[in-house]
């Protein structure tokens, strides 16, 4: 696991984040360090392992958000999941099990096979990168309006992120375009290896 590069303790992280907001950490330059020692943290192995049980369940890509990347959350103390499914594979399987939707049964039966494996409090939402860039466009190019088309909180949530790949990297997603620059460079990496 890296180790911190300046040796901050968790309480200064803790008061950086009060003062200027997770969305400021993540963009700065101590990003990389404030994530290390993120990743010390107790409570992350819980995430940690949640995040790895989505991966084996079929996910694509896997987001944490809220308190277990240390900002407010809706649910404060929850672990708060965003989790994209490749959704062929995932289509089959819940075709015949699913009446109402298989994006929205895939969803909560993951969330409810993880609840009762972990015996944690946890939230996943589904997530999907094209919902994703046109929430963020939409957010730059209508800013100022009352009405956001394609928007909520898809359009606001990537800066207060953090992208786990499969091998369990850790990096800020800031931006739409910056998760999938992070996502090529860990797929890259992987490929070389």
């Amino acid at each position: 696991m890296p180790q911190p590069a300046h040796g901050r303790n968790w309480s200064s992280w803790v008061n950086e984040i009060a003062v200027h907001g997770i969305e400021a950490v993540l963009r700065s330059d101590d990003a990389d360090e404030y994530v290390s020692m993120l990743q010390q943290r107790p409570e992350w192995q819980n995430v940690s392992k949640l995040v790895a049980l989505c991966y084996q369940a079929g996910a694509t890509h896997v987001l944490v958000y809220g308190s277990s990347v240390g900002g407010k959350g809706c649910v404060p103390g929850w672990i708060e999941l965003l989790v994209q499914f490749c959704p062929e594979e995932y289509r089959e399987r819940m075709e015949s099990t699913c009446p109402r939707g298989f994006v929205i049964c895939r969803h909560e039966e993951l969330e409810n096979e993880l609840r009762a494996v972990m015996g944690r409090n946890l939230r996943i939402e589904p997530l999907s990168l094209n919902v994703l860039a046109m929430a963020e466009h939409n957010k730059k190019f209508w800013s100022g309006c009352s009405y956001l088309p394609g928007g909520g909180w898809e359009g606001s949530i990537l800066p207060e992120t953090l992208w786990v790949s499969r091998c369990g990297a850790v990096r800020p997603a800031r931006s739409f375009a910056n998760l999938i620059y992070e996502i090529a460079a860990c797929e890259e990496a992987s490929a070389t290896r």
